[in-house]
């Protein structure tokens, strides 16, 4: 407790046992009433004689070159038969009538009449929530409007149908899709984007929209009135996402009671969220690749949307956005606008809005530097940004140079050649760490990822495999035995920091070299130093590594470890020290998830020694 009190603050820790006090007491659920009364705040025509602009006036008034490809409509045919992809990985067929509540994984059927402060986020019995979340997100509505746009046919009876019954389905303030605002806030948004799409169709009735706009301020109320809990408790992409909910909702909906102080405070919360959320070298505090493109797609959405209303954001939100821009494209590989499989990653893409792969970057990254004036040299022109009618003049062309690149306060080293990407983590950590993953380097040659990040694989499975994909394990870096470079608590909480001591590149006619130190194991012991000098050739496939431990017990074997797609024949890992000589590998087989709920094994390379010092060569010989 006191080590937690001391990373995450006092504040933290009363707010938490306050919360949980009013949790159990029935305080904090007399603050949500279920199920009250209809009221209506807003009608039909007064919703439509706004003058205020979205990203378009309704679908008709949308004019870019429509493109009816086959993998769209495939992707709506599924829907259309109740098949949807869960966390844009598994393909799952939900039934006839789906009813929003029954987890289509474990097959747990969440009680609706619960009020949601008692309905638990984490549970054995019902399994992982977010496979109950994800249809009620309303995500897919992007596939069908897609399709209702490429390939002319109108698909909102559809639409709107999906929507009631979910209406219908779910009372306000009971059951599991109440239990997390930020589910509801993006609900409310993508809701509203099809609102908009289908502004001017004959099924879009007063009838539906009352009911529409009743939920949507109960929506809200809610995530307003528990907001603390996601700026305090949770301090993360969700508050980021609730706080522009609140905003946008007050310039679409402005007659909803309270709708001008949630535009003012959710404006306010906004651009404070944005400057303590992504560092100042564009790096962002979840420490995941994924979740700081979801702040991407948000800043793409509040800037946009806020300057078509006549608004600006801060200039630290213009800045943050332009940063963290360049550290993601810095992190991409050229080939396929992949980035490293690095941190926290549930699978989420909030606005999906092209056919693109999951893992390519490149379509939010080009909508958001669009939205800010940025060319940042992507290959390829990419649909988002056609959706947010996105027609800025560039004033900032940038793309990343090859050679070494800092990122110091998220603790990201990087060095990009025409033929390979390498990536460090080396960071100290002032925010919850995501994973134990100190020292690790990801290593890709022509577009593939030779030298892989495990990834996350599911937030609700047995305890080893969590462990696992979120431990030290799962690392190109260095355990000490069997143990974590931090002592794992309760799910996504970790004990003892790693820290950074130092860390520097150099460069030479030959080489980069990174030197780099991190206080490790600190639960074990204090002292504990791992220190890695990672030598990469310049213009060759070649990687030299050497790992140092000092400070540790002698009974506890140096482990190194190296995961390498399995069949990959390419890649050729050597260890040794100077007085043994060679060690002989030891191969086990390890996991590797790239999309949330799928995992796949891999073949993870091992060395341990008693020594102190154990020295690395990584080098790709093709066999083809």
């Amino acid at each position: 407790m006191i080590n937690l009190a001391r990373n995450m603050g006092w504040r933290y820790i009363g707010f938490r046992a306050r919360y949980e006090l009013l949790r159990r007491s029935g305080l904090l659920k007399s603050k949500f009433p279920v199920n009250p009364s209809f009221r209506q705040y807003l009608t039909l025509t007064q919703w439509k004689q706004q003058s205020v602009q979205f990203f378009f006036k309704d679908g008709g008034s949308i004019t870019f070159p429509r493109d009816p490809q086959p993998v769209l409509k495939e992707t709506f045919d599924n829907i259309r038969n109740e098949k949807l992809l869960l966390f844009n990985s598994v393909l799952t067929d939900l039934g006839v009538n789906y009813d929003w509540v029954t987890n289509p994984d474990s097959g747990f059927h969440y009680d609706i009449k619960k009020h949601w402060t008692e309905i638990a986020d984490y549970s054995k019995e019902a399994g992982d929530i977010k496979y109950v979340w994800e249809k009620s997100r309303f995500s897919y509505l992007y596939d069908i409007i897609r399709y209702d746009y490429h390939f002319n046919e109108d698909c909102a009876e559809f639409v709107f149908r999906d929507i009631l019954s979910w209406i219908k389905s779910n009372p306000i303030n009971c059951g599991p899709n109440y239990r997390c605002s930020q589910e509801m806030s993006l609900r409310v948004l993508n809701w509203t984007f099809a609102l908009y799409y289908y502004g001017n169709s004959p099924h879009l009735t007063d009838e539906i929209f009352n009911q529409v706009q009743h939920v949507i301020y109960w929506h809200m109320d809610h995530v307003y009135k528990n907001i603390d809990f996601s700026r305090i408790a949770v301090r993360n992409n969700h508050a980021i996402t609730e706080t522009l909910a609140l905003y946008l909702v007050g310039i679409f909906y402005p007659t909803l009671p309270g709708a001008a102080i949630w535009k003012q405070k959710g404006k306010a919360w906004f651009e404070e969220e944005i400057a303590y959320q992504v560092y100042d070298d564009g790096t962002f505090l979840q420490f995941s690749m994924n979740y700081h493109r979801i702040v991407i797609q948000l800043l793409t959405w509040g800037i946009t949307l806020s300057e078509k209303n006549g608004e600006k954001f801060s200039e630290v939100v213009y800045g943050r956005a332009k940063k963290s821009l360049k550290f993601l494209r810095t992190c991409m590989t050229d080939e396929n606008g992949r980035l490293p499989n690095y941190g926290a990653n549930d699978g989420a893409l909030f606005f999906k809005l092209s056919n693109t792969h999951y893992r390519d970057y490149r379509p939010q990254l080009q909508a958001l530097a669009a939205a800010v004036g940025m060319d940042i040299g992507l290959n390829g022109s990419f649909e988002d940004g056609l959706w947010y009618g996105l027609n800025k003049e560039v004033v900032d062309k940038w793309s990343p140079a090859n050679g070494i690149h800092a990122f110091v306060k998220g603790g990201y080293y990087i060095i990009r050649e025409p033929d390979t990407l390498t990536f460090i983590k080396c960071g100290g950590y002032r925010d919850r760490p995501s994973h134990a993953d100190n020292l690790h380097i990801d290593i890709w040659y022509k577009g593939e990822n030779i030298l892989p990040d495990a990834g996350s694989y599911k937030y609700n499975t047995d305890e080893a495999t969590m462990r696992y994909f979120s431990g030290t394990q799962s690392h190109n870096t260095i355990m000490l035995g069997n143990n974590d470079q931090m002592l794992k608590g309760g799910r996504f909480i970790w004990y003892y920091w790693s820290q950074c001591e130092s860390a520097e590149f150099k460069e030479d006619a030959n080489t980069y070299i990174f030197n780099g130190s991190v206080n490790a194991f600190r639960y074990i012991r204090n002292n504990i130093v791992h220190r890695r000098t990672i030598v990469k050739q310049k213009g060759l496939p070649l990687w030299e590594i050497k790992d140092e431990i000092t400070g540790a017990p002698k009974d506890m074997e140096l482990q190194q470890l190296w995961h390498v797609p399995t069949g990959n024949k390419d890649i050729v890992i050597r260890s040794k020290n100077k007085q043994s000589g060679a060690y002989e590998p030891q191969k086990r087989d390890g996991w590797y998830s790239s999309l949330y709920g799928q995992k796949e094994k891999t073949d993870e390379y091992y060395f341990s020694t008693a020594n102190s010092i154990i020295y690395t060569s990584i080098k790709v010989e093709p066999t083809r």
